[in-house]
């Protein structure tokens, strides 16, 4: 055991949240303090038409698309910025050099400034430079502070920033939990008005425009713009002799996240009513399922719940069951939800995917988060299931059932609205459009 471990253990759980949520509050005002002198600084120009550098803040600096609902946000933010110009670079904000790395290898110029000493003042420094036409920022699942205060007011201030640089700024479609941070109440409203807030479901903005008095806009997420990759030839091969023998074939993701800081014991639960519901699906159902992580981040990723289910299941199904093996873009998973009948996820960047898609899906939800987009749809409840839900005796085989025996009029809503969610989509990029 570490020294430092060695002292955390040795303090008592209610006095290290008292030091934890001291030395955030700390962070949190000199944050503040940080932006104020560098309003001082900016100086305001003229912007490019069409735009030739983007400025670009993730919602995780450090792995930048260690969950694939990242990688699906920032491959929009490209498809969308060279659609309108070809040649635009982009800048994105990033710390360490694994990041770096991640960041050039998807033709992405790394600015490894986010743990600088003097954040703020390396951004004025870029801003006025005078070669920043736009800036974005992903909003994601960050913006109420539910993992950290912090990020979201260095987010609030690099957009504020930029609009008083004369940089259109856009913190692109984010979701708000019903508890946000108290603290950034005053880190939103202290934005120049001319950011412009989008909120990506009804729910996330009606509760935003409760916390904040920032003018805030309904969009789609951002990832609906992301261009699917065609599927792989083995992974369409074995979808397509599938159907042939009569099944539909349903994609499955589970992950333990779906509880907070889930013990193993709870993991270990998921992995149980997950594998049991399948069986007993397969059992009176024509189906077969298809395993796909959409996480890989170690003991957060989905393999931790995928790969035991299928070694639950697979000795029982056989040819039934497949495991997405290796590492994927989100534009892959994207690509494969096309060709599936149906997904069932607790990842909502995949569930966006899939939808896009027009391929209907069912969620295990998790933070708040499903229900806005469930409502751009027009999906009925019963396709979303809380943790306490899934986890309740049959409630799990009672929804996979349901899904497998109602999918062709889900699917018939889900075409039908998918056209109208990308609108709203496209329209997190009217500053470049």
């Amino acid at each position: 055991m570490s020294v430092k471990a060695l002292v955390k253990s040795l303090i008592p759980t209610p006095l290290m949240k008292r030091l934890s949520a001291a030395r955030t509050a700390s962070r949190f005002e000199a944050t503040l303090s940080d932006w104020d002198k560098a309003t001082a600084r900016v100086v305001q120009r003229d912007v490019q038409r069409p735009v030739r550098r983007v400025l670009v803040v993730p919602s995780d600096t450090e792995t930048l698309i260690g969950a694939l609902g990242d990688d699906a946000m920032i491959s929009a933010i490209g498809s969308m910025c060279r659609s309108v110009s070809p040649t635009v670079e982009i800048v994105i904000v990033i710390q360490g050099a694994a990041a770096a790395a991640t960041a050039r290898s998807r033709g992405l110029v790394p600015l490894d400034i986010w743990g600088a000493p003097d954040f703020m003042g390396e951004i004025v420094k870029i801003l006025n430079a005078g070669d920043i036409d736009a800036a974005f920022a992903l909003g994601a699942d960050v913006m109420d502070g539910y993992y950290s205060p912090i990020v979201p007011a260095r987010i609030a201030a690099v957009m504020d920033l930029a609009c008083r640089c004369g940089i259109p700024a856009t913190i692109l479609g984010f979701s708000f939990n019903n508890a946000p941070h108290p603290g950034l109440s005053e880190a939103f409203d202290r934005m120049h008005s001319d950011v412009q807030v989008c909120l990506r479901d009804e729910i996330s903005l009606e509760r935003f425009r409760r916390f904040s008095s920032h003018p805030a806009r309904l969009v789609a997420d951002s990832a609906f713009m992301l261009v699917p990759s065609e599927p792989a030839q083995a992974e369409a091969d074995w979808i397509a002799a599938r159907r042939a023998a009569g099944d539909r074939v349903i994609g499955v993701n589970l992950h333990p996240m779906l509880i907070r800081n889930a013990t193993p014991e709870q993991v270990n639960e998921i992995v149980r009513v997950g594998a049991e519901a399948l069986l007993a699906v397969a059992a009176k159902r024509p189906v077969s399922w298809f395993l796909l992580p959409h996480d890989y981040r170690g003991e957060l990723g989905d393999a931790r719940c995928l790969e035991p289910i299928r070694n639950a299941i697979s000795g029982r199904l056989g040819e039934r069951v497949r495991y997405l093996e290796g590492m994927h873009l989100a534009a892959d998973l994207k690509g494969l939800a096309g060709i599936l009948d149906g997904i069932v996820t607790g990842r909502m960047h995949l569930a966006i995917g899939s939808l896009g898609q027009g391929t209907p899906t069912v969620s295990v939800t998790y933070q708040d988060k499903f229900e806005g987009l469930y409502r751009h749809f027009g999906l009925p409840d019963w396709m979303l299931l809380s943790p306490q839900r899934y986890l309740t005796p049959g409630s799990f085989e009672a929804a996979l059932t349901r899904f497998v025996d109602e999918i062709d009029q889900v699917t018939a809503i889900v075409e039908s609205r998918a056209g109208a969610v990308k609108d709203l989509s496209r329209d997190n990029f009217s500053s470049i459009l």
